[in-house]
């Protein structure tokens, strides 16, 4: 299996992205979830809702496999156009990708 490293879409358009601020010292938690990709974000965003909840990654969250996952995904999206377009009308198919960037954000 070959791990393909670049830069992510969403890097190159965004002008500001969020940086969260080091762990620099003891903390106490009741929820601690090692790896900040789509997986670990999802369980972050619902458990800290009701729980005392840490994130930590050892590089930028979302930056690796994710990046790599979403880069893949753009690419699908793209291609997948003209075979939804053979089932669906051009307002349904911008629904499908609407709920799509609603989802992400």
């Amino acid at each position: 299996m070959q791990y393909v490293k670049c830069e992510p879409y969403f890097y190159k358009c965004s002008k500001h992205l969020k940086q969260y601020p080091y762990l620099d010292k003891d903390t106490e938690t009741e929820i601690l979830i090692v790896g900040g990709g789509i997986c670990g974000a999802i369980l972050n965003y619902f458990l800290s809702q009701k729980h005392n909840v840490t994130l930590i990654d050892k590089g930028r969250l979302g930056g690796c496999c994710t990046s790599c996952a979403t880069a893949i995904l753009e690419y699908l999206l793209y291609d997948f156009y003209s075979q939804l377009k053979q089932e669906l009308t051009s307002n349904e198919i911008v629904q499908i990708y609407k709920i799509g960037i609603k989802c992400i954000k």
